[in-house]
């Protein structure tokens, strides 16, 4: 029992000891904004961030030159997840990146109607996120846009990750009005303002 006992003991220790290794690395790599190397798969897609600055500015210009706009937008409630990058130098199983949690390739959530989060929500690992189908006014191309606080536990050194081709749930597609979403696989560099609000553009299938 004692054995047991220390064995637990040991490895409860080499836990802690880990996460808090893994946190402080990944706090050196934001703060010294070292850029995201593509993954050595190569299988993610880099998203240039001046082609998204580019459109965001279109999109909230008030100019009345055609451009984008959005066309419905919603704030969803979505877990906090422990997703394994394929690129994440600190994927170790005692502390992977944090990033949205793809249940079975599904992106899944819950409308929340607001941009609040209530701390019964926030304490059951629900984080909040803005979703909005943007469209262009000439061509008609639809894009995801997405909404975060600068501090948000989706993000890893300010970019969003999707590792896969993610498909809408059934509910979220009831949110949108649509018959299919799917999230196009890549690494999405995220826009931030003066008051620490980020938005990226996300390519999908829409219909």
């Amino acid at each position: 029992m004692k054995y047991l006992v220390l064995v637990l003991s040991i490895m409860l220790l080499a836990l802690v000891a880990c996460n808090e290794e893994q946190e402080n690395l990944v706090k050196e790599q934001v703060a010294n904004n070292e850029r995201i190397e593509q993954p050595k798969s190569g299988d993610l897609k880099i998203y240039d961030k001046g082609e998204i600055q580019e459109i965001l500015t279109s999109l909230h210009s008030n100019s009345r030159v055609p451009g984008w706009w959005e066309k419905v937008k919603k704030w969803v409630k979505e877990h906090t997840g422990t997703h394994t990058f394929p690129n994440c130098p600190y994927s170790y199983p005692c502390g992977p990146c944090p990033g949205m949690c793809f249940i079975r390739g599904i992106f899944d959530g819950e409308d929340n109607g607001s941009d609040n989060l209530s701390q019964v929500d926030y304490q059951a690992g629900l984080r909040l996120m803005g979703l909005s189908i943007v469209v262009n006014q000439q061509t008609g191309q639809e894009k995801l846009l997405f909404e975060f606080d600068q501090n948000s536990e989706f993000l890893y050194n300010g970019h969003l990750y999707i590792t896969q081709d993610t498909p809408f749930s059934n509910q979220m597609l009831g949110y949108y009005n649509s018959n299919s979403i799917v999230m196009k696989a890549g690494i999405y560099p995220v826009v931030f303002n003066s008051t620490g609000k980020g938005e990226t553009l996300v390519d999908a299938i829409i219909q």
